[in-house]
């Protein structure tokens, strides 16, 4: 069966993405380029150019795409308790670390950009407020008080900033048991003082 030109496309753009989390993997985000995607996808300069106009406009699709992921975690599955959501968000993250161990420096890349490439913090913001959006309809379910609706912006940007903390820690300590376990207390803690009855 032939592949249609949208298809086609989405490939092509696919493993220009792939060629270039690989390069970051093996080489680090400062070995990033056209040339240097291109040679590992096997793909024309041409091929690359037509996708992607400029090389920002792949990282900013890579940025798109990791956003993307963390939003889809957040959203895949409802929890009886915010702790027991908070340990399944812990344990998704530190599975996409250890498959793309990429992942956070890319992150913290693309924060870097922000200030001197709007585009990367217009990008970044949307992306943040599609996830804060994800995780308060997780929130608001944890609580028939109306004290939880109150302060679902604030632990949602709280558990935003833990999570970044644990991706920055998981990253220079590399110690999924204990970080799996500072998760846990933290959605204890964080229960215990939104939740309380």
């Amino acid at each position: 069966m032939t592949k249609s030109k949208l298809e086609q496309s989405q490939d092509t753009k696919q493993a220009l993405l792939q060629a270039a989390y690989d390069i970051v993997r093996r080489e680090g985000i400062d070995h990033l380029s056209a040339n240097a995607i291109t040679q590992n996808a096997g793909i024309s300069k041409g091929g690359f150019f037509h996708h992607f106009p400029q090389v920002d406009d792949l990282y900013l699709y890579m940025l798109d795409e990791l956003m993307a992921s963390l939003q889809q975690a957040a959203s895949l599955q409802k929890h009886p308790t915010f702790t027991s959501f908070i340990d399944y968000m812990a344990e998704s993250l530190l599975t996409a670390y250890r498959t793309n161990p990429e992942i956070v420096p890319m992150l913290l890349h693309f924060f870097s950009l922000c200030q001197q490439k709007p585009a990367y913090l217009d990008r970044l913001r949307a992306a943040s407020t599609r996830i804060f959006s994800a995780w308060s309809n997780q929130l608001v379910a944890y609580s028939d008080s109306g004290k939880a609706s109150e302060n679902v912006n604030e632990l949602t940007r709280l558990t935003d900033a833990f999570f970044l903390g644990f991706g920055i820690h998981n990253l220079l300590f590399d110690d999924p048991a204990r970080y799996r376990l500072l998760a846990h207390h933290f959605g204890e803690m964080a229960e215990a003082f939104y939740f309380r009855k």
